[in-house]
Formats: C-alpha cells, sequence, structure tokens
C-alpha cells in the first residue's frame, strides 16, 4: 500500500540556523509529526531553507497549514506552509532552489485570506 502524500506538509522560507529541533516544536503544535526531513546541500551540507513535515493524516497536515499560515517567523522570516498534493503514483524531486513535480500541480498554498 503506497504512503499518502497528502500528509505531507512543506515548509519554506528557512533560514539555515533552524534546527530539527526548533522546527518540530513548532509543528508538533498542530499534531503528530510522523516525519520530518530537511534538505541539505549535498557539497557544503547546509540546509536548502525548506523541509517536508509528514502529519499522521490528511485532515492534520490540512490543520497546521491553516494554523501556522503567516503566524511563524523564525529569524525574521516568515515561513511558508503548504500541503504537498500528489497523486499515489506520481514522483517528485526536490531541486536546491525549487521543487517540481512530474505531474503539474505540487502543493497547495495558503492564501493570506485562510489565516483570517
Amino acid at each position: 500500500m503506497a504512503e499518502n502524500p497528502n500528509c505531507t506538509v512543506y515548509v519554506g522560507n528557512l533560514d539555515e540556523r533552524v534546527s530539527d529541533r526548533v522546527l518540530y516544536d513548532i509543528l508538533i503544535q498542530a499534531g503528530r509529526v510522523v516525519d520530518l526531513y530537511i534538505p541539505r546541500d549535498k557539497e557544503t551540507d547546509k540546509p536548502k531553507g525548506f523541509a517536508f513535515a509528514k502529519y499522521e493524516s490528511e485532515e492534520v497536515a490540512d490543520y497546521a497549514v491553516k494554523l501556522f499560515c503567516g503566524l511563524v517567523t523564525l529569524y525574521n522570516r516568515t515561513l511558508k506552509f503548504a500541503v504537498l498534493i500528489l497523486p499515489f503514483d506520481a514522483e517528485f524531486k526536490v531541486d536546491v532552489d525549487e521543487i517540481r513535480c512530474e505531474t503539474g500541480q505540487c502543493f497547495s498554498f495558503c492564501q493570506p485570506s485562510d489565516c483570517d
């Protein structure tokens, strides 16, 4: 059985000083975080500026995005949150500067009106 990618939240605009622990402590406020991954550059080993947090359900992932949208600022950077939306059989690639999807639309970003 394939895992549901819609349980995964993209977290963007991360400063390189944000640790796994600090980010986890914030994200856990929305619900149980099953996995947290902060990609690193292969040459410099510095964080790439984004992360993926997997929650235990789509509902919790959606709640996390709505809860944190526009509210979390670390090191003078407001973090961006989006639910990863992929068909079960889609593949995705992580590039240094951007996220691309084999099937087109990858993320459902919160809108300013969602933060009200």
